[in-house]
């Protein structure tokens, strides 16, 4: 068996599309304890702000700071879908 077949558990879409952070691990990035839309979009803006390197901040924080706001926006689109999808399901 060649080390090119050996599969590790399969992540979720939205975890394999933004860099591999984890849903928890944006959250704590981002000082978000549930998926409220208006708590991450304030959270993300001061973050990002007050990490901006011509503020003297860190570019790397600031980069993890975007990467945890896309993740939990993957994640809040991810299940709208889902959402959306059971309500269209006819009832039986």
């Amino acid at each position: 068996m060649s080390a090119y077949s050996i599969r590790f558990a399969p992540l979720s879409a939205a975890e394999s599309r933004v860099a591999g952070i984890s849903l928890q691990e944006a959250k704590q990035i981002l000082n978000v304890s549930s998926l409220a839309p208006e708590e991450i979009q304030k959270n993300y803006e001061h973050l990002f702000k007050v990490n901006d390197k011509s503020l003297g901040g860190s570019f790397y924080v600031q980069s993890k700071v975007l990467r945890a706001k896309e993740r939990l926006d993957e994640e809040l689109r991810i299940q709208a879908q889902s959402q959306k999808e059971e309500e269209q399901k006819p009832e039986i």
